[in-house]
């Protein structure tokens, strides 16, 4: 019998009655080391709104629980919430608090659904939230100490700052101009000490559960409690926002995490604190950004955070929405298997226009048994081996391949470029692996169940087929070797790569790209995503004026120098990794991104599980292209099965299934080229002789003055049987 059935049986546990049933726990008096011992009281929220506190800790494993006494009955917890409970009871008065572990009944799947549903009210209507990091280790009074010096109202008007500017150049200078903790090494043994207990501090779990973006931002009284000190929520953002580097970057090697492995906890605290100066920011603070958090905006992050439970990482994120924009996502329901949950999620962004979220969906951002079309975001928190060899293209804010979006925060629905939802007619379903589905979906009776056989219409701006994939750094070691490091050494594969596509490019070096920059530049550019070490978009000038001493740097005898070394004033004097080098680690190319050329002569940066026959894509609404995979179903149909097909709402478009295989950079189409072509000339996809001759008459009038009237330079004639409006099927 496990603890949840133990409770049952001593009914400790009788069903919940009213509008907002809730239980609070009276935590008994006592020392850190006695026994303890609490009451468990049934109540609505309504009558205890202030009178109470909310804890947030994490769950932990449910091994090894240990006993406390509630009701005069033995009940067992786990051990992070047992040690919660001994830190934060008063050694001399009772403490009302409200902890899930104890005031939910786990085992009743109802009840549990109903409680997380009105979590958001819970912690908002607490006089004040505990969040219990663990045990004081590694020095985490030193962190706790130094937090607790920081005026953190100095870094909230930073990121204020920043916020204010919504997603613009603006905003990422004011992040430039942010404090920055590690601007020089720290000189001191102390200095170092302190160094890495703050590192260590900020990795503690806690920071990145899922459901801490919503209990730590509901309430505006929230302190932090590590073993027997304590520091306001404010303070540990404040330390937090100062370990921030300004861009991509890496910390000294003998930190106990690098800072990779210590991003997500250094967001995930961002987003909380984003959340809470959207909804405590003082009246005085101007509101020119986004002044909201809307359900397409947070889930974007879904996958960055952990969970126990899959489903939580959309009970928890929609409650974190702002005003009445989580509607969108389903109400929390725990007999609803998770893989059914991310599919209505994702159809619910996707059918209101927030095409968007395609940009964390695709082959290459799931795991390789996935079961889920591939237009659906896998909320699950992503390996280490997917997000190594899969990680995010950088998404700039003046990229919009697809058009520019009347709303890109995802605020409102965007019905004009919304996606249509179809169901794959029987002989085209997908063949499931029973082995691949949770034991929640294969006992699932729910007329939802068909969702995993459905596929969306979206609308296609530009198609063409990839004819070439170059290398990537991980095809130069050995099958079974370990992974390369961002060292000199694992850089120096990069020239191996760049020497096979420079062959396959060779007779074309010479010659012009279509946005008149010459092949051997936009090859370059490509490689970087013309984007710089600092996120801004650059040109030609930039690669000609850095290219050699990257080239430099790889080719040196010299194989001490790593990623820490940066030369950010790139002299040819100082032998450190030159600045070219970031770029390259910003964009991913060679390492986790390929080059690839299509039939038109595009070039691009594409997954690195690309492969020729793949189809380069601009999404309408999406504002960056993707690579879609020629998908077809596991069955033919016969002549009358087919004929049946035709008549029916399942009817096909001409060009077939494809599945989304992820984003992609197409050089020269970054910054809506593709739309204003096609308002222009009337590119049409599968266009008559007639209709072709008319467009390419339009382009090549008096010596293709319409490129420079359109304002994009050279001459985008070569392409122009890539581009036209059409509707593509993903499944």
């Amino acid at each position: 019998m496990d603890f949840w059935n133990l409770h049952l049986a001593h009914d400790l546990y009788k069903p919940l009655e009213g509008t907002l049933p809730l239980r609070v726990l009276q935590l008994h008096p006592g020392p850190v080391s006695a026994p303890i011992k609490c009451e468990l009281i049934v109540t609505q929220l309504e009558q205890i709104e202030n009178e109470y506190e909310a804890t947030s800790y994490t769950w932990g494993s449910p091994a090894d629980p240990l006993l406390i006494e509630c009701n005069g009955l033995a009940m067992r917890i786990q051990r992070n919430a047992f040690d919660m409970l001994a830190h934060i009871r008063h050694p001399d008065w009772p403490r009302v608090v409200w902890i899930d572990a104890v005031c939910i009944n786990q085992s009743d799947i109802e009840e549990r659904s109903q409680q997380v549903s009105m979590m958001h009210q819970i912690y908002s209507s607490a006089v004040s939230v505990v969040v219990w990091l663990g045990p004081a280790a590694d020095n985490s009074h030193l962190a706790v100490e130094f937090a607790a010096s920081l005026d953190p109202a100095r870094y909230i008007d930073e990121l204020g700052a920043v916020m204010k500017f919504g997603n613009s150049v603006a905003a990422r200078d004011a992040f430039r101009d942010k404090t920055y903790f590690f601007g020089a090494e720290p000189a001191s043994a102390y200095d170092r000490e302190l160094a890495v207990a703050l590192v260590a501090f900020i990795n503690r779990p806690w920071f990145n559960r899922v459901w801490v973006q919503q209990e730590a931002t509901a309430c505006r009284d929230t302190r932090v409690l590590c073993g027997p000190d304590t520091v306001s929520w404010d303070h540990v953002f404040a330390l937090a926002w100062i370990l921030m580097p300004i861009h991509t970057a890496s910390w000294p090697d003998y930190f106990p995490h690098s800072y990779r492995e210590s991003q997500s906890n250094l967001v995930s605290i961002r987003s909380i604190q984003s959340s809470r100066w959207i909804r405590f920011r003082r009246s005085d603070e101007g509101v020119h950004g986004m002044t909201v958090l809307s359900l397409a905006a947070v889930l974007l992050k879904g996958n960055s955070y952990a969970a126990t439970d899959p489903r939580d990482k959309i009970f928890a994120l929609r409650n974190v929405c702002h005003g009445n924009f989580n509607r969108w996502a389903p109400e929390a329901d725990y007999r609803i298997p998770w893989e059914i949950l991310y599919i209505e999620t994702s159809l619910s962004l996707l059918t209101n226009g927030w095409l968007p979220s395609l940009s964390r969906a695709g082959r290459s951002r799931h795991p390789p048994d996935s079961v889920l079309p591939s237009w659906v975001q896998d909320y699950r928190r992503l390996d280490a081996s997917v997000l190594q060899s899969n990680p995010e293209l950088i998404d700039h804010f003046e990229w919009a391949a697809g058009g520019f979006s009347p709303d890109s925060t995802g605020v409102t629905p965007v019905l004009t470029i919304a996606a249509r939802k179809r169901e794959l007619p029987k002989h085209h379903r997908r063949k499931l692996d029973q082995k691949r589905i949770s034991d929640t979906l294969q006992s699932f009776k729910g007329r939802t169940k068909q969702l995993l056989q459905s596929y969306i219409s979206i609308r296609c701006l530009m198609m063409d087929e990839i004819v070439y994939v170059g290398q990537t750094v991980y095809d130069h070691i050995q099958e079974g070797g370990e992974a390369p490091s961002l060292d000199r050494p694992s850089f120096k594969h990069c020239l191996d790569c760049i020497r096979h596509d420079l062959d396959h490019l060779d007779t074309r070096l010479s010659g012009t790209y279509m946005n008149g920059d010459s092949v051997l530049e936009a090859y370059r550019l490509t490689l970087i995503t013309a984007t710089g070490r600092h996120g801004e978009l650059v040109g030609a000038e930039y690669t000609r004026d850095h290219w050699d001493s990257w080239v430099r740097w790889l080719t040196s005898d010299d194989d001490n120098d790593d990623i820490n070394d940066v030369d950010h004033n790139n002299t040819a004097q100082n032998p450190a990794m030159p600045l070219l080098a970031d770029a390259f680690l910003n964009s991913g190319a060679l390492f986790n991104f390929r080059f690839a050329t299509t039939k038109h002569s595009y070039l691009c940066l594409v997954p690195a599980m690309v492969q020729v026959h793949d189809v380069a894509a601009i999404i309408k609404g999406c504002t960056l292209p993707v690579v879609l995979r020629p998908w077809t179903p596991p069955t033919t149909p016969s002549a009358k099965s087919a004929t049946a097909t035709n008549n029916s709402t399942s009817k096909k478009t001409d060009d077939g299934y494809f599945e989304l295989i992820g984003d992609a950079y197409v050089h020269g189409m970054m910054v809506n080229q593709v739309a204003c072509i096609n308002t222009e000339l009337g590119c049409k996809a599968s266009p008559t002789p007639a209709q072709r001759e008319k467009v390419m008459q339009a382009a090549q009038r008096n010596n293709g003055e319409v490129w420079d009237e359109l304002g994009l330079g050279g001459n985008y004639t070569e392409v122009l049987d890539t581009i036209g409006m059409r509707w593509v099927d993903l499944v």
